[in-house]
């Protein structure tokens, strides 16, 4: 009976043993295959991207007026169409913030997605963020990446932004005032200014028409 509980003993021994060396091996073998393969993440390049600053106050994201441009976009472009939301917090005393962020991201896509043309814009604080943004002439990439340039309701008075962007994009931008937009012309209501206006008013179905002869118009972009 001694001999058999130490049989036993030994046996559970060993089996502990074995299960330890096995565990060892395993964070071993992990360890080398993520130090052999380590993650790349590779960019997302669509053939068009639209690069929008949402209005005052709207949540994250490219906006009500954005949104409706981008879906509009799609259907009447037949290609595959990105959107990239400004990231600011859409406050008056922040436009700096979503100037930042816009330019960082038109460099990014310079960089990363050389074959992707790019629509720029915003509504209402993003015009003035889009104004402010490519008011300084751009690096050669950069304007020709920029296939067209969308605003609606330009804030940039309200926020005290000089209206006018570089001359490279002169013959890229529409700049859309509804009549009587208290925000980027004279009227007593704000209702011409609010999404609904822009949206339902035709100012959309301007822009993506534009957009698209812009596009259409551009000779395909080099891509390395």
């Amino acid at each position: 009976m001694c001999i058999r509980v130490r049989q036993t003993s030994i046996k559970r021994r060993c089996v502990v043993a074995f299960f330890a060396c096995l565990s060892v091996l395993s964070t071993a073998v992990a360890v080398l295959a993520a130090c052999a393969s380590p993650e790349t993440k590779v960019p997302v390049c669509p053939d068009v991207e639209v690069v929008f600053a949402r209005g005052l106050g709207e949540p994250p994201g490219v906006g009500a007026v954005g949104q409706a441009f981008v879906d509009s976009l799609r259907s009447n472009t037949g290609r595959d169409v990105g959107e990239y939301g400004v990231n600011y917090p859409a406050d008056k005393k922040e436009v700096t913030l979503g100037v930042a962020d816009m330019n960082a991201h038109i460099d990014s896509m310079v960089v990363n997605c050389p074959g992707t043309e790019l629509v720029v814009g915003g509504y209402s604080l993003g015009g003035a963020v889009t104004t402010e943004a490519l008011r300084e002439p751009q690096p050669s990439g950069t304007d020709r990446q920029v296939a067209a340039v969308v605003i609606f309701g330009n804030g940039s008075k309200v926020v005290g932004v000089p209206v006018g962007m570089s001359p490279q994009f002169a013959d890229k931008t529409i700049d859309l005032c509804n009549p009587q937009d208290p925000v980027c012309s004279e009227g007593p209501s704000l209702e011409p200014h609010l999404q609904p206006a822009y949206i339902g008013g035709g100012a959309v179905r301007s822009a993506v028409d534009f957009a698209v002869k812009k596009l259409n118009s551009d000779p395909p972009l080099e891509t390395g």
